[in-house]
């Protein structure tokens, strides 16, 4: 990443260094899932193979679920807490809201 600051403006063949870095870089991180799942489910399965488990131990099946279901639980905090919804919104409307300081909250007294 430290790379792709330095290399903004270098291009090769047409194309931005900085891109092609983002895009390696970004392609990488999002493929630590198709290492993590199966190493984690052939260690919680208690296979002597990690590379290529044999076949899963019934009794484990039930903590097998729960480590996935924790990913994927962990996966709907992540969109809970960084997911931002602009539906119905345009570029400039969500830009001002984002761009706009969190202020303290007026409360206005009840009309009596």
């Amino acid at each position: 990443m430290i790379a792709q600051g330095y290399l903004y403006d270098v291009y090769i063949g047409g194309w931005s260094l900085f891109y092609v870095l983002f895009i390696g870089s970004s392609y990488g991180t999002g493929n630590l899932g198709k290492f993590i799942g199966p190493l984690g489910l052939s260690l919680i399965m208690g296979a002597g193979d990690v590379i290529k488990p044999a076949a899963p131990n019934l009794a484990m099946l039930g903590p097998a679920f729960v480590y996935f279901a924790s990913w994927y639980a962990l996966g709907l905090i992540g969109f809970w807490v960084f997911g931002y919804e602009p539906k119905g919104r345009t570029f400039d409307e969500i830009d001002e809201t984002l761009a706009t300081p969190a202020g303290p909250a007026t409360v206005r007294a009840p009309a009596v």
